[in-house]
C-alpha cells in the first residue's frame, strides 16, 4: 500500500485526503473480490408501486460491481490525483429511494441501473489549489507558483470550481507577497510589506485612518464628520527614541507636489507661502501670470511686498482694487504712502472719462481734464462745478524765486483794481512776481 506521511505542524493537502480515500476504496473492493468473486451482486432495492399514478418508487440500495477505481481526475490544480482505470470491486451507492414514471400502460417494463462515479457536493467548499505560471509551465521554482486557500462553489471532480474570496500567497503580480482577495478583486501586501488596493479603502463608521511618527505614535489622522467633512489632523508631539528625541517637527501637511483644488479653500487661520515663494494667479490658460512676493528685510532695508502683474500678447497687465469680484465697483484703500516716486509715472494716463478723486472735510474731489485738455478740479461728484485754489502768501511773504516759469500762488493783501486777493505768477524771464496783466503786485 503507498503510504503517505503527513508530519506534526504539516497541513494535509488534498493529495494526502484523496489517496486515503483511494486506498480505502481498494481496500474494500480486494474484499469484495475476495468474498463474491468478480460479479455483480444488489441489496435493497424494493419497489413500491403507486396507486394513483404510473409510477413506482425504488428504495435504497448497494451494489457491488466491477469498475475503475478512479475514472477521471480528482482535487484541484496543481495537486489532487489523476485518473487510474484499475479494475476492482466497488460499491455503488443509492443513498434514498428515487421515483421513476412508466412511459406508457399495457406493456411490460424492466428495472436495471447503470453504476457510475458521480460528485454531487455543488456546495461551497474551503479549498486549497496552486496556479503555476511559469513561462514553461514548469512551475517547480518558488517564484514560479501560488498557493490559493479559500472558497469555492461548484468544485466538482477534477475542477476548482468557481473561486470565491481566498487568500493567495506568493501571487504572480507581487512576489513574496500576499494577496486579499475578494470576488471581483485584491488587495496585496507585497516583500516589503507595502499595501495595494484593489479597490477603496474604508474605515469603520466613526474610525480614522492613521499615520505612524517615527516614535510609533500615532501622529496624523484623517476621518469624515457628522457635516460629511474630510478632515486631517494631528496628534500632539509625544515620544522620546534613541533615534528622535526631543522635540519634533511642526504638524503641517505637506505636499511635494501641486495642490489643485476646484472650490474655494477657507482657512480660520493665515494663509501662508514660504520666504522665496510667492502667490501666484493662473490666466485662462494656465500661465502664472500675477503673483505677491515678499523681499527680506536687510541691515538698511525693511521688508518689502511685490504684487506683481504680468503683461501679456504686448498688453500691460493692471493691479485693480475693486469693490466688486470681476465687475468692479467702489472700494477703499485705506492708505496709500508713495515714497520717492509720484503716483502715475512720467508718461502715464489715466483713461478718458475717468477722474482722480481725493478726500477731504468737505467731500470728495475729483482731478480730471475737459475737452480742451485743460486740467480742473470739480468738487462734490463729477461735472457738478468747483475750482481750483493755489497755495496763499502775503505780499512780503511770496517766494524770492521758484523753479518753474508760470507758477501760480494767491496773495491774500495784494490789490487789484480796488480788490484785496491777486492771483500772482512768476516770471522766469524777469525773476519777480506779476499780476495777471504783467503788472506789478502791490497792496
Amino acid at each position: 500500500m503507498d503510504t503517505h506521511i503527513v508530519y506534526p505542524g504539516q497541513i494535509p493537502q488534498d493529495t494526502d485526503l484523496l489517496l486515503a480515500q483511494k486506498l480505502a476504496a481498494l481496500s474494500l473492493g480486494g474484499l469484495g473480490d475476495a468474498l463474491y468473486g468478480r460479479t455483480a451482486a444488489a441489496w435493497g432495492f424494493s419497489p413500491t408501486l403507486s396507486s394513483t399514478a404510473l409510477t413506482v418508487t425504488i428504495g435504497a440500495g448497494v451494489i457491488l460491481a466491477s469498475g475503475p477505481i478512479l475514472p477521471t481526475a480528482l482535487g484541484g490544480e496543481g495537486g489532487g490525483l489523476p485518473a487510474d482505470t484499475t479494475i476492482t470491486t466497488k460499491q455503488y451507492l443509492l443513498p434514498s429511494a428515487q421515483t421513476l414514471t412508466f412511459p406508457g400502460t399495457g406493456g411490460t417494463y424492466t428495472l436495471y441501473a447503470l453504476c457510475s462515479d458521480v460528485d454531487t457536493d455543488n456546495t461551497l467548499l474551503p479549498f486549497w489549489w496552486m496556479d503555476r505560471f511559469a513561462s514553461d509551465g514548469s512551475g517547480t521554482d518558488y517564484q514560479n507558483e501560488t498557493v490559493n486557500y479559500g472558497v469555492s462553489v461548484g468544485g466538482l471532480r477534477g475542477s476548482v470550481g468557481t473561486i470565491q474570496e481566498h487568500i493567495a500567497m506568493n501571487p504572480k503580480a507581487y512576489p513574496n507577497g500576499i494577496g486579499l482577495c475578494g470576488y471581483n478583486s485584491c488587495a496585496y501586501v507585497d516583500s516589503h510589506g507595502k499595501f495595494i488596493s484593489g479597490g477603496d479603502i474604508l474605515t469603520g463608521n466613526g474610525s480614522a485612518l492613521y499615520t505612524v511618527d517615527p516614535n510609533g505614535s500615532n501622529a496624523a489622522y484623517e476621518y469624515s464628520d457628522a457635516n460629511y467633512q474630510v478632515n486631517i489632523a494631528f496628534n500632539p508631539q509625544s515620544g522620546t527614541s534613541t533615534a528622535y528625541s526631543g522635540a519634533q517637527g511642526a504638524q503641517a501637511l505637506h505636499i511635494a507636489g501641486s495642490l489643485v483644488v476646484d472650490q474655494n479653500i477657507n482657512t480660520t487661520g493665515n494663509l501662508q507661502v514660504e520666504l522665496g515663494k510667492s502667490f501666484g494667479l493662473l490666466d485662462g490658460t494656465g500661465s502664472l501670470l500675477a503673483f505677491q512676493y515678499l523681499a527680506d528685510a536687510t541691515t538698511t532695508v525693511g521688508p518689502i511686498a511685490h504684487q506683481v502683474v504680468e503683461n501679456k500678447n504686448g498688453l500691460p497687465g493692471t493691479y485693480f482694487v475693486d469693490g466688486a469680484f470681476g465687475t468692479g465697483g467702489a472700494a477703499k484703500l485705506a492708505s496709500l504712502d508713495v515714497v520717492n516716486s509720484a503716483l502715475f509715472e512720467q508718461g502715464s494716463t489715466i483713461p478718458s472719462g475717468k477722474s482722480y478723486a481725493v478726500q477731504s472735510a468737505a467731500g470728495t474731489t475729483y482731478w480730471t481734464a475737459d475737452n480742451s485738455g485743460n486740467f480742473i478740479a470739480v468738487q462734490g461728484a463729477p461735472n457738478t462745478g468747483g475750482g481750483f485754489k493755489a497755495a496763499t502768501y502775503t505780499l512780503s511773504a511770496l517766494p524770492a524765486s521758484v523753479a518753474s516759469d508760470g507758477t501760480q500762488v494767491w496773495c491774500s493783501d495784494c490789490k487789484l483794481n480796488g480788490i484785496t486777493g491777486v492771483a500772482a505768477y512768476w516770471h522766469a524771464s524777469a525773476s519777480k512776481w506779476t499780476d495777471g496783466q504783467n503788472g506789478t503786485l502791490a497792496n
